[in-house]
C-alpha cells in the first residue's frame, strides 16, 4: 500500500469545514473533527468513545467529537486521548501524554512493537492491521502496561520487532511529520556524551554551548581535532536511508574530476550503461559545471542527456535521476589456466542490510569451491562492526572458530566488547586472502584486514588505507538526531591497532580508472591475479591475456 498524502486530505477537511461555516453549518463542523493515528499511518486500530466506534481507515482516520477516545488492539487498550492536537495527528506519544520525540519510554516502545509486529504489509512505512490479526487479541482484557508484549505476540504466531527496529520506525514517523530542531535538551545530551562517553573525553573543554544551532557545528567545536576526523550527527531519517541503501540522483561519482571513478551497483548510472573511466563533458549539450550537475541530479524524474567521451569516442547517454536502492556487492569467479578458481568479491560498505549479500556471495563461492579469494574494499569506508564480524566468519571461521577476531577499548581502557570467529555453513577453507585497497578504505574495512593478519597470509594490493582504528556507537535521547561520537578503539588478537596513518599495502598499485571493476584488465584486479600466479607483486608487469578467464559472475 502506498503512503497516503495525509496533508492533502487534511487540507480538504479544512476546506470543507470553512465551507460549512460560510453556509451556516458551523455547529456541525466545530463539534466533529477527524484525527489521524500515526506510526506512520495506522489502519485497523479499534477506537471507541461515548457516541461512536469503529476502526481507523486506510488513512489512519477516526472521528473526534470533543470526548474521550480509547484505542484497542483486540481487547488490549493501548491508550486514549481527551483532546485532539492542533495538527490532528495522534502519535503514540500523544496517547501517553509524552513528547512526540520520546522513543525510549517503555510504554511507547511496547505499543509501537505491538502495532509494528502485526503489520500485514511490512514493505511500507504505514501499518496495516487486518481484522483477522486484530481478532487474535480478543479476550486479552488488559491495558498495554500490564502485559508482556513479546510473549503475547509470540503466543499468537507473530515475530516481535526488535527494540532498535521499533525505535527506528518511531523516529522515521517523527521526522516525517515534525520539524527537527536542535533544542536545549539535545544540546545538553550531546554535551554529556562528549564529556562522558567520547573516547577523548579528557581532551574536551568545558565551555558554553547554548549558542550552537546545529549539532555538527557543536561537535566540531568540542571534538579532539588532533585525531578525530570522524565524529558527526545526523537525523534519524538520514540514518534510515543509509540503512536501507537508498539514494537519490544518478549514482555516478567523480572524485574531484569529470572522470567517472565509482558507479553504485543497480543505480541509474549503471543501468543506463555508464562505465568507469567515462569522461563527462556536457549535460544537454552544455558544458558541465558543479552547479549544473547538482541541479540535474536533484531534478528527480526529469531525463537529461550526458555527453561523454569513452575511448576517444563521443557518446550521448540519456539518464533519469531517481530515488533508488543500490546493492553494495558483486561477485565473480575466475578460472586460471591451471584450473584454479579465484573468487572476487566487490564490497562497498558494511551496512546492516548488506549481510544478506555476504551470505549469498559466500554460499556461491563455497558451492563452486574457490581456491583463492580477492576482496575489493577500495571504496568501502566502513559501517557495522557486526557485519564486519560476519565477513570475518566467512573468511576465517572455518579454521579459527571461537578464536578472538578483535576487541574494543573504551575511554577508560576497559574492554567494551569482543568479536569471535564462528564457523558457518558457507565459511571458506582459505590459507590466504587478498584485499584491494585505496585511501578510501576505512574503519570496518581496516578492522577486517587487521583482524586477519595474525591468523593467515594477508596480501594487500593498492594504496595505503585511510587510517581509522576507532569507531562509534550511535547515541540518542529522542527521535531527532543520532550522535556518532568516537567512543572506542579497535585492536586485534595481538593487541595491534592505532594505525592512524593507515595500513600499507604489500604491493603498491595505481588505481587506473580506465577499466571497470571486474574486468581482468583492471589494474588492481590484474595485479591480484598476477600475485596468485606468481606469489609476488607485479611491479608494473601485466598478467598475460588468457591466463585467467571468467568462470561465472
Amino acid at each position: 500500500m502506498k503512503i497516503s498524502n495525509i496533508f492533502r486530505d487534511m487540507i480538504l477537511i479544512l476546506f470543507v469545514s470553512i465551507f460549512l461555516i460560510a453556509c451556516g453549518g458551523g455547529s456541525s463542523s466545530s463539534s466533529s473533527k477527524t484525527g489521524i493515528l500515526v506510526d506512520d499511518i495506522v489502519e485497523g486500530v479499534y477506537y471507541k468513545s461515548e457516541t461512536t466506534s469503529g476502526y481507523t481507515n486506510s488513512r489512519g482516520e477516526f472521528p473526534f467529537s470533543n470526548e474521550k477516545v480509547e484505542f484497542f488492539i483486540g481487547d488490549i487498550k493501548i491508550g486514549e486521548i481527551s483532546y485532539l492536537p492542533a495538527d490532528r495527528l495522534v502519535f503514540i506519544q500523544d496517547i501517553l501524554g509524552l513528547d512526540r520525540d520520546n522513543i525510549i519510554d517503555d510504554d511507547v516502545i511496547n505499543i509501537a512493537k505491538l502495532l509494528q509486529s502485526i503489520d500485514s504489509n511490512p514493505t511500507t512505512d504505514e501499518i496495516e492491521i487486518t481484522r483477522v490479526d486484530f481478532n487474535k487479541f480478543i479476550n486479552v482484557q488488559k491495558d498495554i502496561e500490564a502485559i508482556d508484549v513479546d510473549d503475547i505476540l509470540t503466543e499468537r504466531g507473530f515475530v516481535p520487532k526488535s527494540k532498535q527496529d521499533v525505535q527506528i520506525h518511531l523516529s522515521s514517523s517523527f521526522t516525517k511529520y515534525n520539524n527537527v530542531t536542535f533544542d536545549q535538551e539535545e544540546k545538553d545530551y550531546l554535551y554529556y556524551q562528549l564529556h562522558n562517553n567520547y573516547l577523548w573525553s579528557q581532551n574536551v573543554e568545558e565551555k558554553p554551548y547554548s549558542q550552537y544551532t546545529d549539532p555538527n557545528q557543536m561537535i566540531d567545536a568540542f571534538k579532539y581535532s588532533t585525531l578525530d576526523k570522524w565524529s558527526y550527527a545526523e537525523t534519524f531519517n538520514d540514518y534510515i536511508k543509509d540503512g536501507n541503501q537508498e539514494e537519490r540522483g544518478f549514482g555516478c561519482y567523480f572524485m574531484g574530476t569529470p572522470i567517472i571513478t565509482f558507479i553504485e551497483i543497480e543505480s541509474p548510472c549503471e543501468k543506463a550503461g555508464f562505465k568507469r573511466g567515462d569522461v563527462l563533458i556536457q549535460i544537454n549539450n552544455r558544458d558541465i559545471t558543479n552547479e549544473s550537475y547538482s541541479k540535474a541530479k536533484e531534478n528527480i524524474g526529469v531525463e537529461v542527456t550526458f555527453n561523454i567521451v569513452r575511448n576517444d569516442e563521443r557518446l550521448d547517454i540519456r539518464i533519469t535521476p531517481q530515488v533508488y536502492n543500490y546493492r553494495l556487492s558483486k561477485r565473480y569467479i575466475y578460472n586460471s589456466q591451471y584450473n584454479k578458481k579465484v573468487g572476487y568479491f566487490i564490497y562497498n560498505g558494511f551496512s546492516s542490510k548488506s549481510s544478506d549479500e555476504i551470505e549469498e556471495a559466500f554460499s556461491y563461492f563455497k558451492e563452486n569451491e574457490v581456491d583463492e579469494l580477492i576482496i575489493d574494499l577500495r571504496y568501502n569506508r566502513g559501517g557495522s562492526l557486526a557485519v564486519a564480524s560476519i565477513l570475518l566468519d566467512k573468511i576465517a571461521g572455518f579454521k579459527y572458530e571461537d578464536e578472538l577476531q578483535f576487541y574494543l577499548l573504551d575511554n577508560e581502557n576497559n574492554v567494551e566488547s569482543e568479536g569471535h570467529f564462528m564457523k558457518d555453513d558457507n565459511s571458506l577453507d582459505l590459507s590466504r586472502i587478498l584485499f584491494l585497497t585505496s585511501e578510501d578504505t576505512a574503519s570496518a574495512s581496516e578492522l577486517v584486514i587487521n583482524a586477519l593478519k595474525p591468523y593467515m597470509d594477508v596480501v594487500v594490493i593498492g594504496d595505503t588505507t585511510s587510517g581509522k582504528p576507532v569507531g562509534m556507537k550511535g547515541k540518542f535521547t529522542s527521535s531527532r538526531y543520532i550522535y556518532w561520537l568516537i567512543n572506542f578503539a579497535i585492536y586485534n588478537v595481538n593487541d595491534e591497532g592505532e594505525y592512524y596513518d593507515g595500513l600499507d599495502p604489500n604491493c603498491f598499485v595505481y588505481d587506473n580508472v580506465s577499466s571497470s571493476r571486474g574486468d581482468i584488465e583492471e589494474s588492481l584486479l590484474n595485479s591480484a591475479l598476477y600475485y596468485i600466479e606468481n606469489d609476488t607483486c607485479s611491479y608494473g608487469n601485466y598478467l598475460q591475456s588468457g591466463r585467467f578467464t571468467i568462470f561465472s559472475r
